[in-house]
């Protein structure tokens, strides 16, 4: 009792081959969600620095040097 055709072709993809289709699909989401969730962090942590202001304005700019 062979399954084989005997006409020679062969159609579909073997169990093997569809778990490593899944396996690849996997991988690549998981890459995904963990770069998506990382820039949205960067973005947010990125917003809170623009939006941030200091309590008060230095009356000496930071550059400047004192004298001797």
């Amino acid at each position: 009792m062979d399954n084989k055709r005997t006409d020679g072709s062969q159609s579909g993809r073997s169990m093997v081959e569809m778990l490593g289709v899944l396996a690849i699909i996997g991988v690549l989401s998981i890459g995904g969600i963990a770069g998506y969730s990382r820039a949205m962090i960067k973005f947010k942590v990125g917003i809170r620095f623009q939006c941030w202001s200091p309590p008060f304005k230095p009356s000496i700019p930071v550059s400047a040097t004192i004298p001797d």
